[in-house]
């Protein structure tokens, strides 16, 4: 079973290290068994060699990412799903926001998928459990938008539907930072 596995190159913005989604991006096809075990404690991406190079630098990343605008207009269509990777706590906003500025609450009509729920400890859960918890959140296999915090978490979203069989979902890299950050952009709590 081959996949798509997004890499992200650390770079330095705003004087703080952070995965990138727009600069130095790579596309790679891997075997899936080979990225299990590349999770840390904390859930982040520890891979620091990628076996089984099939193809280079992806080029055309841009259209797996999405900005506001495209969100925006995606809210309540009956034929799309956006899906929030944040913690439950966060997502009803029972829980304070880590960033200053930034309001509490979740983009309206999105489903609450914490990213930690498609993990088995440090790796991805079994394909078939994956399906059963997309089947759940959108049993009509309808195109998907992924959210979290920041864009990072969305991402891991993103390729457990993958690995789950759906190839139709775009990730959110402004994600609640910025949903939460910008004037009259609409919210639930």
């Amino acid at each position: 079973f081959k996949a798509t596995w997004i890499v992200f190159q650390s770079i330095t913005w705003l004087g703080k290290k952070r995965p990138t989604t727009f600069y130095q991006n790579h596309i790679l096809n891997l075997d899936l068994s080979q990225i299990q075990g590349c999770f840390n404690a904390n859930k982040l991406c520890i891979c620091k060699k990628v076996p089984n190079v099939y193809s280079t630098v992806f080029y055309t990343i841009l259209k797996q990412f999405v900005k506001y605008p495209f969100v925006l207009s995606n809210i309540g269509v009956s034929d799309c799903e956006i899906l929030d990777a944040r913690s439950k706590g966060r997502f009803t906003s029972r829980e304070p926001e880590p960033r200053a500025n930034v309001k509490s609450g979740h983009i309206p009509a999105s489903k609450n998928l914490p990213y930690t729920d498609v993990l088995d400890g440090n790796k991805f859960k079994q394909e078939e459990e994956l399906k059963a918890i997309f089947e759940i959140l959108n049993p009509h296999r309808k195109p998907m938008i992924f959210t979290c915090g920041s864009g990072i978490t969305a991402c891991v979203l993103a390729l457990a539907a993958k690995i789950s069989g759906h190839q139709d979902g775009v990730v959110y890299d402004g994600s609640w930072t910025e949903w939460g950050s910008i004037q009259n952009l609409p919210i639930e709590v």
